[in-house]
């Protein structure tokens, strides 16, 4: 590992940003590196423009993955070698507004149900009652777990804040399963590795996005892990539960992320709706004479 590599990860981990994330802002200044074919420190900011443009308008980087790379360069640049360039801030993509993805009950049902392995089917059904995101609840302990009075405690969520959500007793069911036919190997994580050199460590990110995608196109559906609790949410505000409280549930810091479900359940009322009126309608075409 190079000198100057080893820096940033150690400004990295003293501004206290996951391991994860110091993983993917190293392998973007990485990638730009194997791109200009040059050291970092030799690269210049027209160089930085037209490597942006290449991943853009030519590997059709996504907004998300072109997001992570600038987060990640931007670090690099302005707090390891000192360099503040405008064109870090001007190639950002702009936001976009997307509507999450909702299930029907019926869906979630059906894909939960297809997934034979316990310790999946027990974390894909806490991160749905519980509105969990995946790094959440691979990290969940045994003592976090409050069986009496049906609590889940939430640590280190995003932003580093700890919360206390409610498990439903479907979720309280399925982990007491697990429970019963867990690994012995000292660790408390709930859901993890049982072989190999990772023993005792948390479920990885990817083997759980892998098994909700194969049990979901099984059932003719193109979901996620976060689709769950995009759904779980848009179900509590359909039982009319407040944002505040969905806010609170979702470990949302701003009260703004949170209205995106407003709009989604804004359309099941107008479907609701229509379909009312549609058998007014069908009763009185049969009617008439």
């Amino acid at each position: 590992m190079t000198t100057l590599r080893q820096h940033f990860i150690e400004l990295l981990q003293s501004r206290g940003i996951s391991r994860h994330t110091q993983t993917t802002y190293v392998r973007a200044v990485r990638q730009l590196a194997d791109h200009v074919q040059k050291s970092p420190v030799e690269i210049s900011e027209d160089e930085l423009r037209r490597y942006f443009l290449h991943v853009k308008n030519e590997c059709h980087w996504s907004r998300a993955s072109m997001t992570q790379a600038i987060c990640g360069i931007k670090r690099f640049f302005e707090q390891t070698l000192r360099r503040e360039w405008r064109i870090l801030d001007v190639v950002r993509p702009p936001k976009e507004k997307r509507l999450p993805v909702i299930l029907t009950k019926e869906e979630v049902r059906q894909i939960l149900s297809s997934v034979r392995l316990l310790r999946y089917r027990a974390c894909l059904t806490l991160i749905y009652a519980c509105g969990l995101r995946i790094k959440e609840a691979l990290h969940v302990q045994v003592p976090d777990i409050d069986k009496a009075r049906m609590l889940l405690h939430v640590r280190l969520g995003k932003g580093g804040k700890d919360r206390v959500v409610y498990v439903s007793k479907d979720a309280v069911k399925a982990l007491v399963a697990y429970l019963k036919i867990r690994p012995k190997s000292g660790s408390k994580y709930v859901f993890l590795v049982s072989k190999g050199p990772y023993r005792g460590q948390p479920l990885s990110i990817r083997s759980i996005q892998k098994r909700m995608r194969y049990h979901a196109r099984k059932a003719a559906l193109n979901a996620s892990c976060h689709h769950l609790r995009h759904t779980m949410a848009t179900q509590m505000l359909n039982a009319g539960a407040d944002l505040a409280t969905i806010q609170d549930l979702l470990g949302h810091s701003s009260i703004t992320t949170t209205q995106r479900y407003c709009t989604v359940s804004n359309l099941k009322v107008q479907t609701d709706y229509f379909k009312a009126m549609e058998k007014v309608m069908d009763r009185t075409n049969e009617n008439r004479p």
